[in-house]
């Protein structure tokens, strides 16, 4: 609106103009020519100031204006539904891993078995027995499901110390490279997951750890090494929801021209 007025504005000036002109009935001919020229100029201001296509330009504006608003407002109610999905995918991954354990010692007998584990316990209240490795594996599980990341650290490495060679082994390596990939220590996660690799040839948990070297490669910037472990993980482990993960991650570097 303010071209607009500026517009008139100008249209008032030149009307002045062509007034002036007019009483001064001017005679000669390079006179009549430039009152000529004045009148088209002021003829095609006219027709501007008319047009639909300022205000439309101007509605069309705001338009856009608005629509970046209500985008702005979207984004941010998605960040936080993203933040409150990553923790719950936490826990569930964190309850599907000790469902899994259950399985694999399905065929023990029951005092053998892994406790469950409800949400809402809190195993740390209780100090495991000394030399119990269920009971030290449960109690650091415990730390890592509650979000504890240094208490959980601490209790795998202590774990790792005195029962490295349980069957637990390979599981607490695991969780303590898990526990220094969400705290972004990177360089540590990738130490941690090349240690399940190297100690636990046969363990079960050799295709996430080689999905999750290859995200702390990701991170680290360490394209090659990333995309070798993510093709690795998809051609070893097809039928996996590791391959799965792997093949997102490889479309996303693809993408991102990694």
């Amino acid at each position: 609106m303010q071209l607009k007025n500026s517009l008139w504005v100008g249209l008032l000036s030149a009307t002045l103009v062509l007034t002036g002109c007019a009483a001064l009935a001017p005679e000669d001919d390079e006179q009549a020519q430039r009152l000529d020229e004045l009148e088209d100029r002021l003829s095609q201001l006219e027709r501007l100031v008319d047009s639909d296509s300022l205000v439309n330009l101007a509605s069309q504006l705001d338009e856009v204006q608005a629509e970046l608003r209500g985008m702005r407002g979207e984004i941010e109610n998605l960040d936080y539904q993203l933040d409150g999905t990553a923790e719950r995918q936490r826990e569930i991954y964190l309850d599907v891993d000790r469902r899994l354990r259950r399985l694999e010692v399905g065929g023990a007998p029951e005092a053998d078995q892994v406790p469950d584990v409800h949400l809402g316990q809190t195993p740390t209240d209780t100090p495991s027995e000394e030399g119990d490795p269920q009971a030290a594996y449960e109690e650091a599980f415990g730390l890592l499901r509650d979000g504890r990341y240094d208490a959980a650290g601490e209790a795998f490495e202590a774990f790792l110390e005195d029962h490295e060679d349980s069957d637990l082994g390979p599981n607490a390596r695991y969780w303590l490279g898990e526990v220094h990939y969400v705290t972004r220590d990177y360089e540590q996660a990738t130490a941690e997951f090349q240690r399940v690799l190297d100690d636990y040839p046969e363990s079960n948990k050799l295709a996430d750890s080689k999905l999750k070297l290859a995200f702390s490669y990701y991170e680290l910037e360490r394209w090659d090494e990333a995309r070798d472990l993510l093709g690795e993980v998809r051609e070893n482990y097809p039928d996996s929801s590791a391959a799965r993960l792997a093949n997102s991650r490889l479309n996303r570097m693809d993408e991102e021209g990694r």
